[in-house]
This record gives structure tokens, sequence and C-alpha cells, in this order.
């Protein structure tokens, strides 16, 4: 198992301490830029979560992404994961429930996943729980999906993927490299509908977790 390690200072407390960010080539949701004085790490630049986007890229991703689902009739609840890459680790892998659109595209989405709060969440990460934010972060936006898996859904799994969702929202769960990272939190999701995950997904690259969520359920 390869493990890659790079420094940045980090404020704790009234220390600073190095940051070492390990990106496990199996485990997910690890992301940074090029030099530590333009990291942003997909948070804003006051260190606080960067805000929702618009819905403009969860409704229609990057055209030459993937080919959109176009099977699926106009109007049917639905979920689509997806994983992107990582500017040097591993990616992320998020999910978007909405409505089928026409053309493939979604109707009214919402957009989900689990990520650290802020940059010290990679550290605490490491051994501890961070606290992590259920919202969009700005690489989601800038970075295409890689890979993508549509699922259609019945109104009454639309409804409890939904409720699942909004109580994710108003608590979200402690982030953790290997105990509970972003493709543990979409699996929870995905289970809420009533779908099949993969056994040991946690540790999974996001493209893998959402390759063999794909498998079992279709």
């Amino acid at each position: 198992m390869l493990i890659l390690f790079q420094e940045y200072p980090v404020s704790v407390g009234r220390k600073v301490l190095p940051l070492a960010l390990a990106g496990l080539v199996l485990g997910g949701c690890a992301n940074s830029q090029q030099s530590p004085q333009t990291q942003s790490f997909g948070f804003a630049t006051n260190g606080e979560s960067a805000p929702p986007p618009a819905f403009r890229p969860a409704s229609a991703p990057a055209p030459n992404a993937y080919a959109p689902r176009v099977d699926i009739p106009v109007g049917a609840p639905i979920v689509e994961f997806r994983s992107r890459t990582g500017p040097d680790i591993i990616g992320h892998t998020y999910l978007v429930f909405g409505y089928q659109g026409e053309n493939g595209t979604i109707v009214e989405p919402d957009q989900i996943g689990l990520y650290p709060k802020d940059l010290s969440g990679f550290a605490v990460g490491m051994g501890g729980m961070a606290e992590a934010t259920t919202e969009p972060v700005s690489l989601d936006i800038s970075i295409p999906p890689s890979n993508v898996y549509r699922h259609q859904l019945t109104e009454d799994e639309y409804a409890r993927l939904s409720a699942a969702a909004a109580a994710a929202r108003a608590n979200p769960p402690k982030w953790n490299w290997t105990r509970y990272n972003c493709n543990t939190f979409v699996a929870d999701m995905a289970e809420t509908a009533g779908m099949q995950t993969p056994a040991g997904g946690t540790l999974l690259a996001p493209v893998l977790f959402v390759e063999k969520l794909k498998s079992l359920n279709t």
C-alpha cells in the first residue's frame, strides 16, 4: 500500500504544527492544491467551508465527463453517485438526487457528501473523528466527475433518501480517513434508499466505489 505525505503548517491552538496529509491509495476524500500559500483544499480562503454552489453544477455536469442516462422516464426520482479526482491524492465521492429532466439533466438537484469542515480536519481525522460538512466544496465544482452512476428510485425510496439527507445536514457525522469518510457516508445514504453497497467500501478509491456500487445495483 502506497502512502503519500506532504507537510503544511496548520495552527492548532497557540502552536503551529506540521500537518502530514496521508493519502492512501485505498481511501477517499482528500484534496489539495499545489502550494501552501494558495492552498484551499476546497474551502473558502478564510478557512470556513466554501458556500454551496448554484444548482447548475449538480444538474449539468461537464458535457465531456460522462454520457447521462436518457432511458429513465422524465420526471422519475433519481439519485446520481459521483466520484471526482483530486489535484494530488485520491478525490471525493458524493451524490446528487432529484428528478430526471429532459436530455438527461437533473431537475431540482440536491447535492450532499461528507468532507472535513476545515483544513485541520485532515490531521484530526488520522486518529480521531473530525468535524465535517455535508455541503458541496469548491473542488466539486471545478473538477468534473470521473465516474457517475445514475439510479432510478421509487417515490418511497426518494422520500427516505431526502429525509436521511436532511437529518445528516442537521447533524453531520464526524469524518475519519479510514473509519468514516465520504464513501461510508454515501453508502449509508444509498442503503437508506434500499440499495446494496460494496463491502469494505470505506477503503476504496472513490472511482472504484462508484463502479462497485453500480455493479451491485444494475
